[in-house]
């Protein structure tokens, strides 16, 4: 597959759309970051003959702090300004997004997405498939489930049971 160049001079391989299936077993990443075009990416991917997910390549910004003793799994991407502290564990095709903070010993499960400017206290434990939206604060040693959405700007001082999805309260003018 033939590599494209952006205007900013970035090669790409191409959208979405214009991949065909065959070429995954040449690639060792997936060429998109957005949640939901990685997660039908990966459904399709699996089930290719001889495609090793185990394969996958981490993107690491070099703008991004990752401290000694951090798992990262395989297809996991950390942005800019992101900062990971020592002991944390992140599964498979995790994203953490730009400027997003990940306590000491905190567990992301795979498949789960940090939007950017998220605070994760120490100890935390995320199930997988989860998305923390932007702004959001958790507090330490919380318990989140798998598919779990947390929306925009919550903060978080309770568990949160599996399939659950969060909205915060809106203030109040006074």
């Amino acid at each position: 597959m033939d590599a494209k160049k952006t205007e900013s001079n970035l090669e790409y391989l191409g959208r979405y759309e214009d991949l065909q299936l065959n070429s995954f077993k040449e690639l060792n990443f997936f060429p998109s970051f957005g949640a939901i075009n990685r997660k039908s990416l990966f459904k399709r991917s699996n089930s290719l003959k001889g495609y090793d997910p185990n394969s996958m390549i981490s993107l690491v910004s070099p703008h991004a702090v990752v401290s000694n003793n951090v798992d990262l799994g395989v297809g996991v991407f950390v942005a800019h300004g992101a900062i990971i502290n020592t002991g944390a564990k992140l599964g498979n095709y995790v994203i953490v997004n730009s400027g997003s903070v990940i306590g000491h010993d905190t567990e992301i499960s795979d498949n789960s997405v940090i939007a950017g400017k998220v605070f994760i206290g120490g100890s935390v434990k995320v199930g997988s498939n989860t998305l923390i939206g932007p702004g959001v604060n958790i507090m330490q040693s919380i318990e989140i489930g798998s598919e779990v959405i947390i929306s925009i700007g919550s903060n978080v001082a309770r568990n949160i049971a599996n399939k659950k999805t969060t909205i915060p309260k809106l203030s109040k003018n006074l």
